[in-house]
């Protein structure tokens, strides 16, 4: 015989629901800075097209010296449908880009994996010589540090900065993520970092207040910090990354009329001519084209026909 009767509503739990909603919440709260980070890029980039509709899509015009969110000075110069393009702002904005969208998908990837027992750590590299910088130190800091986290079986999440200070001498920021059980060692006592001294901060603000630490030196690297550096020098650097994410990174970096023309799931890698999709094989050929002169400046053009 079946029964008709009407089905009972199912009970909520209420701790349930509650914890749900924190969880909500808590997801909201870290997307948050980058929201509005992306509010402020879309601005940024609404007032340099009003400006210049010239600008060479994926290029960087040069301006003078002042390289802001606000684009003061003097207009690109151009010369017979020629652009000139600042290599150095360029790769600036590449490295911006870069560290903004691996700091995103660390948080996301720890929050949404196994709740939030993890430390935000700030680790300050310095050189005690100014003279004393050599390209391979901060591999070799980074590279003990991901050593020290495989013995206590955990896969090590950070993404650094490289600044030149007033003094000349080139110092490093690192955000790292860790379990809450554990504590880093202080670089220079531990010996991991014997080039000088370093400072280590444990960030509670959580996400909001790890991203304000680097924003803060992010807006000092312009292009008179990039002409700064020495020969083979990083700027920037990420590590734990999982496949798929360092793919959106490469997505999120590449023009955007190259990510509309291959696809969102588009593996994006920049090559001879234009960009191609690693996945698929499709390539796209760029309408422009880039040359250095006499004196050394950087020309965007686009071929006549």
């Amino acid at each position: 015989m079946i029964d008709r009767s009407p089905m009972q509503p199912v009970a909520r739990d209420p701790s349930r629901v509650d914890a749900a909603q924190d969880y909500a919440a808590a997801l909201s709260a870290m997307d948050a800075p980058f929201y509005s980070l992306v509010r402020e890029k879309a601005m940024n980039r609404a007032r340099a097209a009003a400006r210049s509709a010239a600008a060479a899509p994926g290029l960087v015009p040069i301006e003078n010296k002042s390289h802001g969110s606000d684009f003061p000075g003097p207009w690109p110069l151009h010369r017979a449908g020629k652009t000139q393009i600042d290599p150095h702002a360029r790769r600036c904005k590449r490295m911006r880009g870069h560290v903004e969208h691996s700091m995103r998908l660390s948080e996301s990837q720890l929050s949404r994996s196994g709740g939030f027992r993890f430390r935000r750590l700030f680790v300050t590299l310095t050189y005690a010589a100014v003279d004393g910088w050599h390209r391979k130190d901060i591999a070799a800091y980074l590279n003990t540090a991901r050593t020290w986290a495989a013995r206590r079986k955990f896969k090590l999440r950070y993404t650094w900065v490289a600044e030149v200070q007033k003094r000349g001498a080139i110092h490093y920021h690192v955000c790292l993520w860790i379990p809450a059980r554990h504590r880093l060692p202080t670089a220079d006592v531990s010996g991991w970092w014997p080039h000088g001294w370093s400072n280590l901060t444990v960030v509670k603000s959580g996400c909001v207040g790890l991203m304000a630490y680097l924003r803060k030196y992010l807006s000092k690297m312009g292009a008179d910090e990039s002409i700064a550096l020495p020969v083979g020098a990083r700027m920037h650097g990420s590590g734990g990354l999982d496949r798929e994410q360092r793919r959106e990174i490469r997505y999120r970096l590449a023009p955007y009329w190259v990510r509309d023309a291959l696809g969102t799931y588009a593996d994006i890698r920049r090559t001879v001519g234009g960009w191609c999709d690693r996945i698929t094989g499709v390539f796209i050929a760029s309408p422009w084209k880039v040359e250095i002169d006499r004196s050394g400046l950087v020309w965007a053009f686009k071929p006549a026909g």
